[in-house]
């Protein structure tokens, strides 16, 4: 199933006076030196919850933090205002590649890369048929490049056939790709 590009973040904050509560929140990339308002909507918000959808972000690593305020409950002498910041959070969107697809039938070898998360699985169809779990040389699928091995029906009938191949990433990313190939 495709996989969303929005992040669910929450926050617990202790409110004993039940004040009314603003939170700000804002990002930076990892290495990078300003932090970056998150755009919440035209109210403030009030929640201990948002939706941020990432995609307009660059895939790497990020630190959140949340400010909340109750300075529209108090007079500013009054106000109290704090915040936190995440550990590293990982924002991947981008979808895993396949390359150097290589057949020698009845075996098939591909190469999938992700920039960010461990490739996780694999499937292959012949002529969309039914999806067949794949596996890798090296038989774990822990790396950011996974060399796949394809082991095709060796009952295929002569003439062309279509291979199409799908990984995903630890990131939940999808990325496919076909190829013809021929069997004689």
């Amino acid at each position: 199933k495709p996989r969303s590009p929005i992040m669910k973040l929450k926050w617990k904050v202790e409110n004993p006076d039940k004040d009314v509560t603003e939170y700000d929140l804002v990002v930076r990339r990892e290495g990078e030196a300003l932090w970056r308002t998150i755009r919440t909507g035209v109210a403030p918000l009030t929640a201990t919850e948002y939706e941020w959808n990432t995609e307009t972000f660059p895939d790497g690593y990020y630190r959140l933090r949340v400010t909340a305020s109750d300075h529209r409950a108090n007079s500013a002498d009054r106000a109290l205002s704090t915040h936190k910041t995440t550990p590293l959070i990982l924002v991947d969107n981008e979808k895993p590649h396949i390359a150097g697809i290589n057949i020698n039938y009845p075996n098939g070898a591909a190469r999938a890369t992700d920039a960010m998360s461990s490739i996780s699985e694999m499937a292959y169809s012949v002529d969309d048929g039914p999806w067949q779990v794949g596996a890798t040389q090296d038989g774990l699928f822990d790396e950011l490049t996974e060399f796949l091995r394809i082991a095709l029906a060796d009952d295929l009938k002569p003439g062309e056939h279509t291979l199409s191949i799908r990984v995903a990433d630890e990131a939940g990313n999808i990325g496919s790709t076909s190829t013809s190939f021929r069997v004689r």
